[in-house]
C-alpha cells in the first residue's frame, strides 16, 4: 500500500466515523424531545401577566410582540424578550433606579427566566434566582 493510499484510507475512516456520530446523536436523546428535556415556550404562551405572591409585589407583563414591562415592587422596567427552549431572555431598555428600604426582590440585574408550566423562574445575569412569579 502507498503512503497516498495509506492516507486516503485513513481520511475517509475518520469522516466515516464523523458522520456515524452526528447520525447517532440525531437520534438519541440529544435533540431535545426524550423524556426530561425541558419543554419549548412560545413567545405566545407568555402573553399576560405574571405575579409573585404576597407579600411580595413583583410582576412582569408580556406583549405578544415579545416587549416586556413591569416591576420589582420598587423599581420599573421594560424593554424586549426572546425565547429559546423554555428559557426567556430579557434585553432591558429601561429601569427605575430608587433606594427602595426593606425590598427584598430586585429585577436591577434581571438576565433570564426559566418557565414550567405556570411558573416562571426570574434569574440574575449571572443565574442567581430572583423570584419565582405566576401566571396570573
Amino acid at each position: 500500500m502507498t503512503a497516498r493510499s495509506l492516507v486516503t484510507a485513513v481520511v475517509l475512516l475518520l469522516a466515516a466515523s464523523a458522520l456515524s456520530g452526528c447520525a447517532s446523536s440525531q437520534n438519541g436523546s440529544g435533540d431535545g424531545s426524550g423524556d426530561g428535556q425541558a419543554s419549548t415556550v412560545s413567545p405566545s404562551e407568555l402573553e399576560g401577566e405574571w405575579r409573585a405572591e404576597a407579600p411580595d409585589e413583583a410582576r412582569l407583563s408580556f406583549d405578544a410582540d415579545g416587549a416586556v414591562r413591569g416591576t420589582d415592587g420598587c423599581n420599573g422596567v421594560s424593554g424586549t424578550t426572546s425565547v429559546t427552549g423554555n428559557e426567556v431572555s430579557f434585553d432591558l431598555d429601561l429601569s427605575t433606579l430608587r433606594a427602595c428600604v426593606g425590598m427584598t426582590t430586585s429585577f436591577s440585574e434581571l438576565g433570564s427566566a426559566i418557565v414550567e408550566g405556570d411558573v416562571m423562574t426570574t434569574l440574575t445575569v449571572d443565574g442567581s434566582e430572583i423570584v419565582q412569579l405566576r401566571r396570573q
